[in-house]
């Protein structure tokens, strides 16, 4: 998704609907990755509320292997996301 400013990411909710595909093996990969990680954010070391990130993102290599794969909370993982999105756009956060 893509956003005109900061300030604007996040404020779009998800209503149901067709998610994005990861590929047959996601399911099994995300699990691999959370045990690797031993179920903790690799940023801010949380338990709470994790996901799992891709490094290099899916839509640009279509790599599930667990080398491109790392356990972030959810505020790690927006946080992580939006520096990717930034040079994208070229805005600055405050």
């Amino acid at each position: 998704m893509k956003y005109c400013c900061p300030k604007c990411v996040g404020t779009i909710k998800w209503k149901g609907g067709i998610s994005y595909y990861r590929g047959k093996d996601w399911k099994k990969q995300r699990l691999k990755v959370l045990k690797l990680d031993n179920y903790t954010c690799q940023n801010c070391l949380s338990k709470q509320k994790l996901t799992i990130h891709h490094i290099i993102p899916y839509r640009e290599t279509y790599d599930n292997s667990p080398q491109n794969l790392v356990t972030l909370c959810r505020s790690c993982h927006g946080k992580t996301e939006l520096e990717y999105e930034k040079p994208l756009f070229n805005f600055t956060t405050g």
